[in-house]
Formats: structure tokens, C-alpha cells, sequence
């Protein structure tokens, strides 16, 4: 993996009180938004309110340990830019956003309970194959057709030989 961005230097984190100057550090179900012309980095679990990306900042969610990482908020603002992962470094964490709240008596706000994106969110996540595949119908001996429940087009080629189809 290269250029990945949580990795990168110059990144203030989510947990530093410096990070959000004279506001301090945000509190659990607070509302929050990033500082201007700032990249900040979430590497572990918060709990939120609203949560505001401007458009000259940046919210980068990533762990360098590879430990898995929990956002909750009532909704989340992207003006700017949302990234988790790149193009060259496709996250293996396992990264949950869960946005709360009660939809009765909901707020007309299109980012409640929701992700209202004027700015840009890129998600990389690492594609992982099956290890195994469900057969649709039994493969006897002497079968030359094997049949799958899942389109085999989508599976990642070279299909393995199975020679125990063909062994007595």
C-alpha cells in the first residue's frame, strides 16, 4: 500500500485539544466542526452530534494499527472533503459510521440523520474475495458442469481446478 492518507504527515488528530484551538476538544454528542483549512485525522471511536467538514478542511479516518474505528453522529456535513483510504491504499479496518438519532419529529435539515455532501467523500475499502462458494446442486462423479450460486463472473479468475471431480 502507498499514499495513504491517514499515514500522511502534517495530519492534526481528532484527540488533540490543539487541534481545535480556543472551542477545546469536542464532548460525546456534541456538535462539531473541523477547524478551517484543516486535515484532521479520526483513528478511534467517537460519539457526535452534527458533525461539519468545511470546504477548506478535510476529515481522514484511518487506523495505523489496523484497529477497527466506530463514527456515530446525528449527521454529517461534507463541504469539503471525507476520506477514508486511496486508490493505492485500500483500508482493512473495519471503519462503521452509524448516524443516530429518532426519526419522529425529524428536522427538514437534509443532513439529518444523513450525509449531505456539496464537497467530496472518497472511499477505498479492500475488495475481499470469497474463500469459498456455495454449490447450487451436487457434482457427481463424471460431471463436467458445475453448478454455483453466485455468477461465477464475478469470482476472481483464475478459477482453482478442482480435481477431486474427476478421482474415483
Amino acid at each position: 500500500q502507498s499514499d495513504c492518507p491517514h499515514l500522511e504527515n502534517g495530519l492534526k488528530s481528532w484527540h488533540w485539544k490543539s487541534t481545535w484551538g480556543s472551542a477545546g476538544k469536542p464532548t460525546a454528542n456534541s456538535d462539531v466542526t473541523i477547524p478551517e483549512n484543516t486535515r484532521v485525522h479520526l483513528s478511534t471511536n467517537v460519539r457526535q452530534g452534527v458533525i461539519t467538514i468545511p470546504a477548506s478542511s478535510e476529515l481522514i479516518i484511518g487506523s495505523k494499527t489496523g484497529s477497527s474505528i466506530s463514527l456515530e453522529a446525528s449527521g454529517i456535513k461534507v463541504y469539503g472533503k471525507l476520506t477514508i483510504g486511496s486508490e493505492t491504499c485500500q483500508i482493512r479496518d473495519e471503519i462503521t459510521i452509524t448516524l443516530t438519532g429518532s426519526r419522529a419529529g425529524m428536522s427538514d435539515d437534509p443532513w439529518y440523520k444523513g450525509i449531505y455532501v456539496t464537497g467530496i467523500i472518497e472511499v477505498h475499502g479492500f475488495g475481499f474475495s470469497p474463500t469459498w462458494t456455495r454449490l447450487a446442486a451436487p457434482v457427481l462423479k463424471g460431471d463436467n458442469v458445475i453448478y454455483l450460486q453466485v455468477d461465477a463472473r464475478s469470482l476472481p479468475a483464475p478459477l482453482p481446478l478442482l480435481p477431486f471431480l474427476t478421482h474415483a
